[in-house]
């Protein structure tokens, strides 16, 4: 007979703590919600408030920027200087521009006048601002200064002060975000309290009412069980090994401490949100303190300002105060001690004094009358005083009343004496170079300038020569610049020795030097000019008992064939002095346009160069290596290309120098190793078979220890396995810092990744490179490639290379393999690999993929597109 079902003590146990679950679980569900929406609110505080205050302070940080660099421009004298901080000014000031126009952008939703008053403000500033740079660029430094100090200096503060202001009003709205979300944080963790006291107490409830049901059953059970221990029914009373009661304590426990294991969360996640808030608390008083030192760096820079401006206003000039008839009233010490005259001695010399010798009193009156009229007079005056001549400037003003009428005038003496000799100083100083005394660039530039109108009048030639002392850097590196200067002040003289009067000699800086000629009818004499004066440079100079041997480069550049102006011939000779430079130094080479055009095209070149990452004009293309033996693709070589919109698709060769010399190889050499692991590893993940990867990097990466992190990063974020990835450096790497080479070398190898000799043979200690450093593979070099099957003496070469490797334990690859005599014959040396147009060009990765990878089950053939021929691997 089957057993009707009931609702037995498990059961009930079951769906009780069924409901108390579902209770526990909706409490932690709403915990985690109000966690997720305090973190949320305290982001969006962060967004709205804190970073457009730290926004406010990076402008606010960039404008007194460039109001120091406003402040140096009319300080300093030399061209180059200004012409620098002019660049420098330009630049802050569009970095300023962009800044502010994306914050004022964001400012006209919120507040519309104050955006519209910090544009107006900047745009007030600016024109100042521009203007002093005109002035500048002109060397009106005067007017500059001017500009600077009375008129863009209230602009400036007007702009700061709206600055601070708005960040003042950004702080304030940022604590008020703050704490209203605090307090709705503090709010909603108290609901959440709240909420979980009751629900507490319903489980509690719901414990206490099953508790009393057990206990009620339990009674029954055993009333039953004593009323059949009593016979007093026929009942049977059933019993069983495992009791319920029992599997009800063990179900309890473990809801228990799943509950325990729920709050622990709770409580750690709104520990993380406290520390969360405690840290954006933390910056934002960071950032105020900054703010706040700022301002206080500010406020002492301003009352430093006001002392000079007070120490100016009190400068120890003489005062002198005459009564409305001419008699004196009043003069201070310094004008006794300017004069050597007492007050008693002064009166009966007032008109000398005042107007200067030989004048009386008509001169005096008429310098007050003068005053009266137009309200000042001054003049510079010539005196002296014990014997000795002296210069005074003169300013008379008149002192009037509440009625406008004169009543006293205002004599301000300041002797002028030393500065007018040191303004006859500064303009020798600005126009000769204090070491050799010849007329520095400025004076050349502007005798070119005269000769060039002479011979526009006359019809006559303008020579112009650029001349460079050759290894004169190893003089100063070796010897000391005190020995350089005595060098270069004994070749000045030496130039001006093989030079006409009329000629102008000048030092054009360092160890260059000008020569300018005029009134020449005859190429034939600037030839002999350049000869005499590398003659000149023949005998050995004596300085400090050392022999020096110096000789020049000269570039020639000649007006009106090379250039109409002073800076197109300078410039243009300066390109033919680099020419004879490039053809062996001591030498003399006149302007060539085609020297010219090329020097363009690379200063071109480089410039776009420098945004060929960002513009994405970057290529790698893929040379197959395919494995002697089986002749079956076993990897590849990525090869750089720059895909140019100027120059179109270029080889390394064109542009790699210049990436080496500016310093941009780093960038790329980083590119090239990330693009080629990314790759490899869409090759991997298509075809299920290994392959390896072989990538060419400069010397340049070397130079700090970046180039491991970097093929670290990118074994690691495309899960390249060991092996996979071969790095390939030339002999030029091992020749300077061996120790710090090696070191890096090993580190790189410590990472599962192969490294290569390329270009093996064309160096001079290859052979115990091999031994020292942690070499596995050896490319042999084209060149010894290209006549194998002609030439002896390369076969030779190549067998030898082939059983040293071998012997070494390292693996065999010859380069530039373009026919099938030349792989017999390395598969007879036994050479391992071969890559070159024998098998196929570098091509783009898909083309790869399509021309090899897919059929790659079949021995290596140069696919239909792919014939062999001949050129140069690249």
């Amino acid at each position: 007979m089957r057993r009707s079902r009931r609702l037995t003590i498990s059961r009930q146990l079951t769906l009780g703590f069924g409901a108390v679950g579902l209770l526990v679980l909706a409490l932690v569900v709403l915990g985690e919600l109000v966690v997720r929406d305090a973190a949320e609110r305290l982001e969006t505080t962060l967004n709205q408030q804190v970073r457009p205050l730290a926004n406010l302070n990076r402008l606010q940080a960039r404008i007194n920027r460039i109001r120091v660099i406003e402040i140096e421009i009319p300080k300093l004298t030399d061209y180059f200087g200004v012409t620098s901080h002019v660049a420098q000014l330009s630049a802050e000031m569009t970095d300023f521009s962009s800044e502010l126009a994306a914050r004022t952008a964001r400012l006209v939703a919120e507040d519309e006048l104050a955006a519209r008053r910090l544009s107006e403000s900047w745009a007030r500033y600016r024109s100042d601002l521009l203007k002093v740079i005109d002035r500048a660029e002109a060397m009106n430094l005067t007017e500059a200064e001017r500009i600077s100090m009375f008129e863009s200096a209230a602009r400036f503060r007007w702009l700061s002060d709206t600055l601070r202001q708005l960040a003042e009003d950004t702080e304030a709205h940022a604590s008020e975000g703050f704490e209203r979300a605090l307090s709705e944080h503090q709010s909603q963790r108290r609901i959440l309290l709240g909420i979980s006291g009751v629900g507490l107490l319903i489980i509690a409830l719901l414990v206490f009412l099953q508790a009393r049901s057990l206990s009620s059953r339990i009674s029954r059970l055993g009333a039953a069980a004593r009323e059949m221990a009593e016979n007093r029914t026929d009942r049977p009373l059933l019993a069983t090994g495992r009791d319920e009661l029992t599997d009800l304590a063990n179900a309890f426990n473990v809801m228990q401490e799943k509950v325990h294991a729920r709050e622990g969360s709770l409580r750690e996640a709104n520990a993380r949100m406290e520390d969360r808030v405690d840290e954006r608390t933390r910056e934002l008083n960071e950032s105020n303190i900054l703010l706040r030192r700022e301002i206080d760096e500010r406020q002492f820079a301003e009352s430093r300002l006001r002392l000079v401006s007070e120490a100016i206003q009190h400068s120890p000039v003489g005062v002198m105060i005459l009564a409305v008839d001419g008699n004196i009233e009043y003069a201070n010490a310094t004008l006794h001690e300017m004069t050597g005259l007492t007050l008693s001695a002064l009166r009966p010399h007032l008109a000398e004094i005042v107007c200067g010798q030989s004048c009386g009193a008509r001169e005096l009156e008429n310098a007050l009358n003068a005053v009266r009229r137009t309200g000042e007079w001054q003049a510079n005056v010539e005196g002296r005083r014990n014997d000795r001549a002296y210069c005074q400037h003169v300013r008379i003003s008149p002192v009037t009343s509440n009625d406008q009428c004169v009543t006293h005038f205002l004599v301000v003496h300041e002797d002028i004496t030393l500065r007018r000799e040191q303004e006859q100083q500064i303009l020798h100083q600005a126009q000769y170079d204090n070491l050799t005394h010849l007329p520095n660039r400025l004076l050349a530039m502007d005798r070119l300038g005269q000769a060039i109108a002479v011979a526009n009048r006359d019809g006559g030639q303008v020579v112009v020569m650029f001349i460079d002392l050759d290894d004169f850097k190893k003089v100063n590196d070796s010897l000391g610049h005190g020995t350089g200067d005595s060098l270069l002040v004994e070749a000045a003289t030496r130039l001006v020795a093989t030079t006409r009067a009329e000629d102008t000699v000048a030092r054009q800086g360092g160890d260059e030097f000008l020569v300018i000629l005029g009134n020449l009818h005859a190429s034939g004499d600037t030839q002999m000019l350049a000869m005499k004066i590398i003659g000149a440079f023949a005998p050995p100079f004596l300085i400090d008992q050392h022999e020096l041997f110096v000789s020049p480069s000269i570039g020639i550049a000649v007006y009106p064939t090379d250039g109409d102006s002073p800076s197109t011939l300078l410039r243009n000779a300066d390109v033919a002095m680099y020419e004879a430079k490039d053809s062996g130094r001591n030498t003399f080479r006149f302007f060539n346009q085609d020297v010219h055009d090329h020097s363009v095209r690379r200063l071109s070149m480089e410039h776009r160069l420098r945004n060929a990452l960002a513009h994405d004009e970057l290529r790698l293309f893929y040379q197959p290596l395919v494995e002697v033996a089986t002749r079956r693709v076993i990897g590849a070589e990525a090869l750089l290309r720059w895909e140019s919109p100027d120059f179109g698709l270029l080889a390394p060769d064109s542009f790699i120098h210049i990436a080496e010399q500016t310093g941009l190889i780093v960038e790329i050499g980083d590119w090239v190793i990330q693009t080629a692991c990314g790759e490899l590893r869409k090759w991997l993940n298509r075809h299920d078979q290994p392959m390896q990867m072989a990538v060419n990097v400069s010397p340049r990466q070397f130079r700090d220890n970046r180039i491991t992190e970097t093929i670290r990063n990118g074994l690691d974020r495309h899960r390249l396995p060991l092996g996979a990835l071969q790095i390939e450096v030339t002999e030029g790497l091992l020749i300077r810092n061996r120790s710090e080479v090696l070191e890096i070398l090993l580190a790189i190898q410590a990472l599962g990744v192969r490294i290569a000799m390329d270009d093996f043979g064309t160096g001079y200690s290859s052979l115990s490179y091999l031994k020292r450093f942690p070499f596995h593979t050896l490319k042999i070099d084209r060149e010894f490639i290209r006549d194998l099957a002609d030439d002896g003496d390369d076969h030779a070469l190549v067998a030898a290379a082939i059983r040293m490797g071998k012997s070494l334990g390292l693996r065999l690859v010859a380069e530039g393999v373009e026919s099938e005599e030349q792989l017999r014959i390395l598969a007879n040396l036994g050479c391992d690999s071969i890559q070159g147009y024998l098998i196929g060009k570098p091509v783009p990765g898909e083309d790869f993929v399509h021309s090899w990878l897919d059929r790659a089950e079949r021995p290596a053939s140069p696919p239909q597109d792919a014939a062999p021929a001949a050129g140069p691997r690249h």
